[in-house]
């Protein structure tokens, strides 16, 4: 499965001329691909155990595609709301305590 991720993400950055991860991204999409990157990097650093890292990577990721909400709300939405399910389901998993909140 993160091989099939690791696909998707490279070819939909192919496509994406422009995409760079050391500028702001500015399109919806490449907001989304620097969103999903995020989400990637915060699963990798769960997986090692690096709680705080993963939190961190996931918000960043949630703030992004917030952004891609509020900015292009048609953009398509049931990926959006999809991953924004994923990170939401990661955060209550490594934040149990803030959900009494």
């Amino acid at each position: 499965m993160k091989t099939l991720s690791s696909c998707v993400v490279a070819t939909l950055m192919m496509g994406c001329p422009g995409f760079a991860l050391e500028s702001e991204p500015k399109t919806p999409t490449d907001i989304f691909l620097a969103a999903y990157l995020s989400y990637h990097k915060g699963e990798q650093a769960e997986a090692k155990g690096q709680v705080k890292e993963a939190i961190l990577k996931y918000e960043g990721a949630s703030e992004l595609l917030k952004r891609v909400q509020e900015k292009h709300p048609d953009w398509n939405p049931a990926i959006v709301e999809f991953r924004v399910a994923r990170i939401t389901k990661a955060l209550k998993r490594l934040t149990p305590d803030q959900e009494a909140k």
